[in-house]
């Protein structure tokens, strides 16, 4: 039965050590996802319900850091639809909505590099958590999508024969 299911998903503090870890129903829209673990999330955080937001972690988009990537919006598409039934993996930030981190103003840094297709890549290094350990550290974006990772998670993902995005799945 669909209903009983539930997975772990963190939850993290944007550049603090905090995290928080709730079981979530993959069958849930976008829209239960965001009031129920408001809640919890504002309580163990100390952020006002009204001024909490959360954001998919990992994200790289227009040159922001992950943390600065756009909140969740409520809808009505299921969290399964997005990220699959098992939630595997999958990491949130959580900051307050109109608060000017100093952190967001960091400098990108960019490279251009070889992979071992011999398809050249552009590989953007920011200064940020890395979405698979959550440590703050510099990431790189390392596959064809738009996240990145820490250079440990991508090694010891390597060293598995792991070659796809521990995220979303893309090569």
């Amino acid at each position: 039965m669909p209903g009983l299911r539930s997975h772990h998903v963190t939850f993290k503090e944007v550049f603090t050590s905090r995290t928080v870890d709730i079981h979530i129903n993959p069958y849930f829209t976008l829209t239960q996802f965001i009031e129920t673990v408001r809640p919890h999330l504002s309580s163990s955080f100390g952020i006002n319900q009204n001024e909490l937001e959360i954001v998919e972690a990992g994200q790289y988009r227009n040159g922001l850091i992950p943390e600065g990537a756009p909140a969740l919006v409520p809808s009505a598409s299921q969290l399964s639809s997005h990220w699959g039934e098992n939630l595997h993996g999958l990491a949130f930030y959580v900051r307050r909505k109109n608060y000017q981190y100093p952190q967001f103003q960091v400098p990108r840094i960019s490279s251009r590099t070889n992979d071992s297709s011999g398809i050249t890549i552009s590989s953007d290094i920011y200064s940020g958590d890395c979405p698979i350990c959550l440590e703050t550290t510099s990431l790189s974006r390392r596959y064809m999508c738009s996240h990145g990772v820490c250079l440990q998670c991508y090694q010891h993902c390597q060293s598995r024969s792991i070659t796809i995005c521990s995220l979303c799945r893309s090569p």
